[in-house]
């Protein structure tokens, strides 16, 4: 779909089941490329090799990789390219309310 103004797709469904599928072949990529004209670039989806769902900046999952989550449930923010704990954050955080870190509180 091309043309000038808006571009819009619209999935609508009577019944509540307007469903976007993408499926590609084993170990391939499934994902929704998203860019500015100036530049700013995202991409969010399968990573190939059941290596869970990705939010990447770029147009890389393997150099631009922000947010992952594994199948098993695992998440990491940003940084290294695996994720070693159930949640894996590099960098600052702010944790609001009372949370448990390790075996002390935060």
């Amino acid at each position: 779909m091309t043309g000038s103004g808006i571009q819009r797709l619209t999935i609508e469904s009577s019944d509540n089941s307007s469903i976007l599928t993408l499926n590609g072949d084993a170990g391939d990529n499934s994902y929704i490329d998203m860019a500015e004209g100036g530049g700013n670039r995202w991409i969010a989806g399968l990573h190939g090799n059941g290596d869970g769902y990705k939010i990447a900046s770029g147009s890389n999952f393997s150099t631009g990789t922000k947010f992952h989550i594994e199948q098993d449930g695992d998440i990491q923010i940003s940084g290294s390219a695996f994720v070693s704990e159930s949640l894996q954050v590099d960098g600052k955080f702010t944790a609001l309310g009372r949370s448990n870190l390790g075996n002390g509180q935060l």
